[in-house]
């Protein structure tokens, strides 16, 4: 039976700043991921540390093979992600349900109501499980590069085992708080972005996405000829990035975009 073409009203307001993130909501996200990485780097430097001593600290990088110094670390990664993830892809459904489906649109009634919100969130605990993997895996090759100058500092300036410890564990160490704020600033851009994307996706409506930055004085090379551009949901924008981050530290964010619809 051919489906009936209505109108639908708008029950909340129409499209304006509220259909981007806002400053407020992407800082919240960051500081929470960047406390609980802080946690979660520190936590793992004390199970490595665990049994350390002078005659052993030249195994200290391959101790962080051992899945009992690991798991813990990546677990609290996976959560963090699946988090961000999460709220991207609710709030991304409720741009599609507040600015497409809740103003003036001509729409089938069916694809109203087919749409499969149920489905969007285990696409993104899917896509925080696969993607943690590879994010677990690029932080702890870091980490054991870094362990490995390190230890070799220690044996060639014939240092204590103290002196290890807290240069390991100072602001600037491979367990430190910046390193935490930057995989946290970092990381939360990419998994909102994808969040977003899954419920876009899903809804059938959104064919195109917009990359946003912001326009001041602190907006890098990478980041400002990027600003405005638009492409189609599934193609990747200038540069070759499918969505933010275009860098480390980057805080760009996409919006959707249908037809000509802002």
């Amino acid at each position: 039976m051919e489906s009936k073409q209505v109108t639908l009203k708008a029950p909340r307001p129409s499209p304006g700043r509220n259909i981007n993130p806002s400053g407020r909501m992407m800082r919240a996200m960051e500081r929470d991921a960047e406390a609980r990485l802080a946690r979660a780097l520190n936590a793992l430097r004390i199970r490595m540390m665990q049994g350390v001593n002078e005659m052993n600290v030249v195994t200290l990088p391959q101790r962080l093979a051992r899945q009992d110094v690991l798991q813990p670390f990546a677990d609290a990664v996976t959560a963090v992600i699946r988090d961000i993830a999460l709220a991207g892809a609710d709030f991304g459904r409720e741009q599609v349900e507040r600015y497409v489906f809740g103003t003036e649109k001509r729409v089938d009634i069916p694809e109203l109501i087919s749409v499969g919100w149920e489905l969007i969130n285990t696409a993104a605990e899917e896509f925080a499980r696969r993607y943690s993997y590879e994010l677990v895996t690029g932080i702890t090759r870091v980490t054991r590069d870094r362990l490995q100058k390190e230890v070799s500092a220690f044996v060639t300036n014939q240092e204590s085992l103290n002196q290890l410890a807290r240069r390991i564990s100072s602001e600037r160490g491979p367990f430190g708080p910046v390193r935490a704020k930057m995989i946290a600033v970092t990381e939360t851009t990419r998994a909102f972005a994808e969040g977003n994307q899954i419920a876009w996706r899903e809804s059938g409506v959104i064919e195109r996405k917009r990359w946003n930055a912001s326009n001041d004085e602190l907006v890098c090379p990478i980041c400002g000829p990027l600003d405005g551009n638009v492409v189609n949901i599934d193609e990747k924008f200038d540069g070759g990035y499918e969505s933010p981050p275009a860098h480390v530290n980057c805080r760009c964010w996409i919006t959707p975009v249908v037809n000509d619809d802002d």
